[in-house]
């Protein structure tokens, strides 16, 4: 037999999320997975992002943005972390209760 590949997302090697466990392939799931892991894919091609900021009533700017800037890191996908859904401490500041976690109900 053959060496098993663990189900995966491209980049995504280190986060919160177990890709070998159905439920991380659902909707709910695999919508917030995906961009990343595209986002991962056009930095290591070197692809950069497309950057439309809205002006005013007379136009838009569009420019260009690397991944590395919008993830805050030169480091290689492979030694990122990504916490799917998780609480983002710098944010905590501006919670006066505490935050209640988004709870998905199936029957």
């Amino acid at each position: 037999m053959g060496n098993i590949i663990k189900p995966a997302l491209f980049g995504i090697e280190r986060s919160n999320r177990d890709f070998s466990d159905p439920y991380y392939w659902g909707k709910n799931q695999f919508n917030p997975s995906f961009p990343v892991a595209l986002a991962c894919y056009m930095r290591a091609c070197a692809i950069p992002l497309v950057y439309v900021t809205y002006r005013d009533e007379f136009g838009t700017t569009i420019s260009e943005m690397e991944v590395s800037d919008v993830f805050g890191s030169n480091r290689p996908n492979s030694e990122l972390y990504f916490a799917f859904e998780s609480r983002f401490d710098p944010f905590a500041n501006f919670v006066h209760d505490e935050l209640p976690a988004i709870i998905i109900y199936t029957k």
